[in-house]
């Protein structure tokens, strides 16, 4: 457990720079979060079985992220033998502005704003 770090103020810009700067819990605690973001797109393929999955936000900007959940998310897959329905993992374009960008989008079409 990564008990001494719960006093500090961690988050994930600055958990990712522990990481750069070699710290080992550090990554420790990144490679759990890829974990356990790994476990939920497994539940949502074998649920929804999408051919693609996009991952936006902050750590969408993290070059590693993409190449990180695809291994992880084939070896849940594989451990089942259904690695056949692996779909594509990519990071959106606009990372942590693609819900801005949605939301003016969204108010802009229901308000038949012009552009």
């Amino acid at each position: 457990m990564h008990w001494l770090y719960l006093s500090l103020h961690l988050d994930g810009k600055n958990l990712f720079e522990l990481d750069g700067q070699g710290d080992v819990v550090a990554r420790m605690i990144l490679s759990d979060m890829y974990q356990v973001i790994a476990n939920n797109l497994y539940s949502i393929q074998v649920t929804f079985d999408p051919e693609m999955i996009v991952i936006g936000g902050g750590i969408s900007k993290r070059k590693e992220l993409a190449e990180e959940l695809t291994t992880r998310l084939f070896r849940l897959l594989q451990k089942e033998g259904i690695e056949e329905i692996m779909p594509s993992i990519k990071c959106c374009a606009f990372h942590n502005d693609a819900n801005l960008i949605g939301a003016a989008l969204n108010f802009q079409q229901n308000y038949n704003m012009s552009k």
